[in-house]
């Protein structure tokens, strides 16, 4: 067996019991610090929710702009589209799906729908059931 390098430890002084009794900290291994821990997951949750809602490339203004977008890309009169219908058949699948999502997210902060504060909240979500309780009842009329 090869000689460690200095500051290495031989396996003869890994077994030695002496050094299986030792602290960790002589081994430069430190414990978590769970508080420094905790405060990063805190900012890491509010950078991500800043980035969300706050600021002009966040996920809701753009998906806002995609909105407007894709609007145009299908003609109100004649139905046709210069997009293939397999694009749009995924796009439609994808915001489908970003719906659920938001859904999930929005069972997570179901207690901000309480209170006085939620009234504006809630009244949007009823709007969004609305929209989607139209939207399939098109669907299933379409089929």
């Amino acid at each position: 067996m090869p000689e460690p390098l200095p500051g290495q430890s031989s396996i003869e002084d890994v077994l030695d019991e002496d050094v299986l009794d030792r602290p960790a900290a002589d081994f430069g291994i430190t414990p978590l610090d769970m508080d420094a821990r905790a405060g990063a997951e805190k900012e890491r949750v509010s950078r991500v929710l800043r980035e969300f809602d706050g600021s002009g490339s966040a996920v809701l203004p753009m998906t806002i702009k995609l909105a407007s977008q894709v609007a145009g890309l299908v003609s109100p009169l004649t139905d046709e589209s210069s997009v293939p219908d397999e694009r749009l058949h995924e796009a439609a699948f994808t915001a489908a799906r970003t719906v659920r999502t938001l859904t999930y997210v929005l069972a997570q902060l179901k207690t901000r729908l309480d209170g006085e504060n939620g009234v504006e909240l809630r009244s949007n979500l009823q709007d969004t059931v609305d929209e989607l309780d139209r939207l399939l009842a098109g669907a299933e009329a379409n089929r």
